[in-house]
């Protein structure tokens, strides 16, 4: 009996962890739907690299633990036709291996090991997609990178895996463009565009979006503080979309970048703040997380 009643307990423990973690995934889709609320939403460029190694199950771990919103990870299909995260098509810069990735079969991927910042072989295995999602299932979305050209596939797995609700896209395509590659699937992903700085024409980019399929967000690549692409953040606004923007670099964030804020956040990740952005994707996500907390931007 008191075995049996034991059991019981765990499973009830269980399930009450379960339920706590399915309402994270739950909390941060109703914010991205819901363009009145002011929570800031943080999103994790390559997990937390710089304590982990890029792209690894520890890195995503990390971010979990911080309360990262959306992670972002960088997907790459094997010889024989697995899922697997790596940033770039070779081996050689992030792994011990090298060569293409798509002349290497998950069995022989899983023998090498992925490299750190530094460069030097850790002793993390390059993970599969599917060891991701069912890391993040109900903590965290994940923002699949690099996935243009194995889109049917990953949406494939999404959806035999029953995590579309966590997957989300950021990619520079027009509208017609969104519809042609991700068909019914469009209704059923995070799907945010990407205005990149190659477009000439931003504003009918956001026109066919608003007329055709309005997305949670937009990501806008702002070149310098006095753009006129900086006036788009409340164009986006006044449509009831989120605006995101890559603090990565200096270059596409106005120059308010995560390297000017770790020395200076109001500054700089203020800055963008001030100006309407509330969806950040950054390098520094625990120091994001702590300067966004203390202006009670989110929880």
């Amino acid at each position: 009996m008191k075995k049996s009643l034991s059991g019981i307990v765990i499973l009830g423990l269980h399930a009450l962890v379960t339920l706590q973690a399915q309402s994270k995934v739950d909390q941060i889709n109703k914010i991205l739907r819901n363009p009145a609320d002011k929570t800031v939403l943080v999103c994790a460029h390559r997990g937390d690299w710089r304590n982990a190694p890029e792209n690894s199950l520890q890195a995503v771990k990390n971010c979990i633990d911080m309360g990262v919103d959306i992670i972002e990870v960088d997907v790459q299909q094997t010889k024989d036709g697995h899922l697997v995260l790596l940033h770039d098509k070779f081996l050689d810069r992030s792994t011990t291996g090298k060569g293409n990735v798509r002349d290497w079969t998950l069995d022989s991927l899983k023998t090498l090991r992925i490299r750190s910042g530094l460069t030097n072989p850790t002793n993390h295995p390059i993970p599969t997609l599917e060891e991701v999602m069912l890391l993040a299932r109900g903590k965290a979305m994940i923002y699949l990178d690099k996935a243009d050209t194995q889109l049917p596939e990953i949406l494939a797995f999404l959806e035999k895996t029953q995590t579309l609700d966590h997957a989300v896209f950021m990619l520079p395509y027009t509208y017609a463009e969104a519809k042609s590659k991700f068909g019914d699937y469009l209704n059923r992903v995070i799907f945010i565009p990407r205005i990149e700085m190659s477009i000439e024409d931003p504003q009918t980019f956001i026109d066919e979006y608003v007329k055709n399929f309005k997305p949670v967000a937009i990501q806008l690549r702002l070149p310098a503080a006095d753009s006129p692409r900086v006036d788009l953040i409340q164009v986006i606004k006044k449509q009831k979309m989120r605006v995101c923007v890559s603090t990565i670099w200096d270059y596409v964030s106005a120059n308010h970048d995560d390297d000017r804020a770790f020395l200076d956040p109001d500054a700089h990740w203020g800055w963008h703040v001030s100006k309407g952005v509330n969806i950040f994707n950054t390098d520094r996500p625990q120091l994001m997380l702590n300067y966004l907390r203390k202006m009670r931007l989110h929880h």
